[in-house]
C-alpha cells in the first residue's frame, strides 16, 4: 500500500470515528441505559488515544499535560472507574455540537447567496464606519447558527469590498460578531457546556446575555469610528484605505429576494430547534445536532441541488470532520482535567480565598473570575478550559451569587476571552487568511475593546444586581 493511500485510509478512520462520537452522542441522550452509558464513556478514551497521534502542535501537548495531570489527580483520589467515565464525558455533547453544525452551513455557501452579498458589499458599504458595523453585525446574526463557518463567508466578502482596504476593521468586525455569538447562541459550545453543567435554563438567562451583547456592540462600533477617524484621516496607516470613487459600481443592482431568503433560513433553523424542544422535550444540544443532519438534506432536496448537496456532504467528511481532531481530543481531555479537579477541594479552597479576600464584595469576585478566563486565554489557552474548570468545581452560593448571575458572567468572560485567545479557531482563520500575526488580530487590534468590555460586564452585572432583577 502506497503512502498516499496509507493518509487516506487514516483520514477515513479518523472521520468515521468522530462521526461515531456524535452518534454515541445522541444515542447517550436517548437511551438510559448504564451499560450503553459505559460503552460509549470507554469509547471516549479509545477516541483520545486514537487520536492525539496525529494532532499537532501546541494543542498536542497541552493535551497530553491535562490528561496526564487529570489521570494522576485521579489516582491520587482512589477515584473510581465510574468517575473517570464521567469525568471524559464531560464535554462529550459540547464535542458533537461543534462536529455536527457545521454542516448547517452547506445551504448558505451556494454562489447564489454569495453573489447576493458581495452585490449589497460593493453598493452600499463605502464607508469605513458603516462597512464595520453591517459586517460585524451580519457575521454576528449568522454566526448565531452557522458558528465559524459564518466568518469564512463574510472574510471572502470583506476582503473582497472595493473601497475599504483595511486588515484591522475586517479582522475586528469578523472577531468581535462572532464572539457576541458565542455570549448568547444555543449553537455554541460555550452555552452547551454551560446549559449541562450548571442547573440553569437557556430562556432564563437569554435576556441578560442580549443585553450585555448590545453594550458588546456598541463598544465595538464606538472604539472602531474612533480608530476610523484617526487612521483613515490621517493616512499614517498604510494598511488602512478607503477609496470613494464609486461611481463606477453604481449599476451594481442587490438581489434582495436572496437576501432575505438568507435571512430567512437562519431564523427557520432557530424555530425549528425551538419548535422540537417544545413539542418532544428533548434538551437543546440533542435538539441542534439532529438538525444540523436533517436540515440541509431537506433543505437541498426542496431545492433540488442534488449537485450542491453531494459536494457539502463530501466537502464535511473528506476535509470537516478530520478537521476537527484537535478540537475534539482538546476539549475531551479538558472534561477529564475538570471532573480530576473537581473530585479535589479546588473549589472549596478557591472559593474561601476568594471570599477571604473580597468578602461580601460581589464585583471583586467577579473580576477575579472574568479576569482570569481572559489573562489565561490570552497566554495560549482555550477559554472552555478555565470554563470547565469554573463550572464543575466552583459553587456560586457560596460567592454570594446567584446561579444567573453566575452564568451570565462565565459567559460574557467566554465571549471576551475569545477575541483574545489565539488558541480559537476564529483567530487562527483570521490571522492566516489577511497574513498578519495571532498576537496583532486577538489582541493588538482589540486591546481597547477587551479592556471596555470587560468593565462594561461588571457594571452591567452589578447594576442588574441592584435592581434585583438578577
Amino acid at each position: 500500500m502506497k503512502l498516499g493511500d496509507n493518509q487516506s485510509l487514516w483520514l477515513k478512520i479518523q472521520a468515521i470515528s468522530v462521526t461515531l462520537l456524535v452518534l454515541l452522542g445522541l444515542l447517550k441522550a436517548f437511551v438510559h441505559s448504564n451499560i450503553i452509558h459505559t460503552i460509549i464513556e470507554i469509547y471516549l478514551f479509545i477516541i483520545v488515544i486514537l487520536l492525539i497521534p496525529f494532532v499537532k502542535g501546541f494543542i498536542k501537548y497541552i493535551s497530553i499535560i491535562l490528561f496526564v495531570i487529570g489521570s494522576i489527580v485521579l489516582i491520587i483520589n482512589n477515584s473510581g472507574f465510574e468517575v473517570w467515565l464521567s469525568s471524559i464525558s464531560i464535554n462529550h455533547m459540547l464535542v458533537s455540537l461543534f462536529v455536527a453544525t457545521p454542516l448547517l452551513g452547506a445551504p448558505f455557501k451556494s454562489q447564489k447567496f454569495l453573489d447576493a452579498l458581495e452585490g449589497l458589499y460593493i453598493k452600499y458599504l463605502y464607508r469605513p464606519t458603516l462597512f464595520s458595523a453591517v459586517t460585524q453585525m451580519f457575521s454576528h446574526i449568522t454566526a448565531v447558527v452557522l458558528n465559524i463557518g459564518a466568518i469564512s463567508i463574510f472574510l471572502h466578502l470583506s476582503t473582497s469590498n472595493p473601497y475599504v482596504k483595511s486588515n484591522r476593521l475586517i479582522s475586528a468586525a469578523l472577531i468581535r460578531g462572532l464572539a457576541g455569538s458565542i455570549i448568547w447562541s444555543p449553537f455554541f459550545a460555550a452555552m452547551a457546556l454551560i446549559v449541562s453543567q450548571l442547573p440553569i435554563e437557556w430562556i432564563t438567562i437569554l435576556p441578560f446575555l442580549l443585553g450585555y451583547v448590545l453594550i458588546f456592540f456598541v463598544i465595538s462600533i464606538v472604539i472602531e469610528y474612533l480608530h476610523i477617524r484617526t487612521s483613515f484621516a490621517s493616512n499614517n496607516n498604510t494598511n488602512d484605505s478607503i477609496k470613494l470613487d464609486k461611481n463606477s459600481f453604481q449599476g451594481n443592482k442587490v438581489n434582495w429576494k436572496n437576501i432575505f431568503e438568507f435571512i430567512f433560513l437562519i431564523f427557520i433553523i432557530i424555530f425549528i430547534v425551538f419548535f422540537l424542544k417544545e413539542i418532544t422535550e428533548i434538551p437543546m444540544v440533542p435538539v441542534i445536532i439532529i438538525t444540523s443532519y436533517i436540515f440541509p438534506f431537506l433543505y437541498f432536496v426542496i431545492k433540488k441541488n442534488f449537485q450542491e448537496m453531494n459536494q457539502a456532504t463530501r466537502d464535511y467528511i473528506t476535509n470537516t470532520i478530520p478537521g476537527k481532531k484537535k478540537e475534539v481530543v482538546l476539549f475531551l481531555v479538558i472534561g477529564l482535567f475538570g471532573g480530576a479537579i473537581a473530585e479535589t477541594p479546588f473549589g472549596l479552597w478557591l472559593s474561601e480565598i476568594l471570599i477571604n479576600i473580597f468578602g461580601e464584595f460581589t464585583l471583586g469576585i467577579s473580576l477575579f473570575i472574568a479576569l482570569s478566563m481572559i489573562v489565561i486565554s490570552s497566554i495560549g489557552f482555550h477559554p472552555v478550559m478555565v470554563a470547565t474548570l469554573y463550572t464543575t468545581s466552583i459553587d456560586p452560593v457560596m460567592l454570594n451569587m446567584s446561579m444567573t448571575y453566575f452564568t451570565v458572567l462565565l459567559l460574557g468572560s467566554w465571549g471576551v476571552a475569545t477575541i483574545s485567545s489565539p488558541m480559537t479557531a476564529v483567530n487562527f482563520m483570521i490571522s492566516s487568511f489577511l497574513k498578519e500575526k495571532l498576537v496583532t488580530t486577538s489582541f493588538k487590534w482589540n486591546f481597547l475593546f477587551i479592556i471596555t468590555s470587560l468593565i462594561a460586564l461588571l457594571v452591567y452585572l452589578g447594576i442588574l444586581e441592584k435592581l434585583g432583577v438578577i
